[in-house]
């Protein structure tokens, strides 16, 4: 990752460390309403790249209580790039976390 100076304006303010940490705490503490236990680290790699895609926003906005498998059996193309936008997030999530 590149230091923070060095960053292309925009990704400095859609990517801020704050913004990314903002959006992690309310997907972990909206898992933990349902788990008390907790999320699992493996699944907060996937918050933002499914918070920050539109399209995949879109989907599960228009049905919030569904379960996850429900919301992509029903819409198999939201798995479309999610690998990649899972990966190309990692560093921002990282940060976000450790803000």
């Amino acid at each position: 990752m590149r230091p923070w100076q060095e960053r292309p304006f925009e990704t400095r303010n859609l990517f801020n460390p704050a913004f990314c940490g903002l959006v992690l705490l309310r997907g972990i503490r909206a898992y933990e309403v349902e788990d008390s236990e907790g999320m699992p680290f493996s699944l907060t790699l996937l918050i933002l790249p499914l918070v920050l895609h539109s399209e995949t926003r879109a989907v599960f906005s228009a049905s919030p209580r569904t379960h996850f498998i429900k919301v992509v059996e029903g819409h198999p193309e939201m798995l479309v790039g999610l690998a990649h936008r899972t990966r190309t997030l990692l560093p921002f999530t990282l940060e976000g976390l450790g803000f």
